[in-house]
């Protein structure tokens, strides 16, 4: 399977864990500043597309 790991290099990883819950995107946050994202075996691309813009959007509300 496969992992992606982005480190944030500042904030509350918590907050951006729970943001994306909201918005019915599930990761995990690890070490408070380490975000986890395990996509399924079976995944298509407008399902990527759309964890990416959840992911996005959370982001870009976090650094505002």
């Amino acid at each position: 399977f496969d992992v992606h790991l982005i480190e944030l290099p500042k904030g509350d990883g918590k907050k951006i864990y729970e943001e994306c819950l909201k918005k019915g995107l599930l990761i995990n946050c690890t070490q408070g500043n380490v975000l986890r994202i395990m996509p399924p075996m079976v995944v298509t691309k407008s399902e990527i597309d759309r964890a990416v813009s959840i992911l996005d959007a959370v982001l870009a509300g976090v650094e505002a």
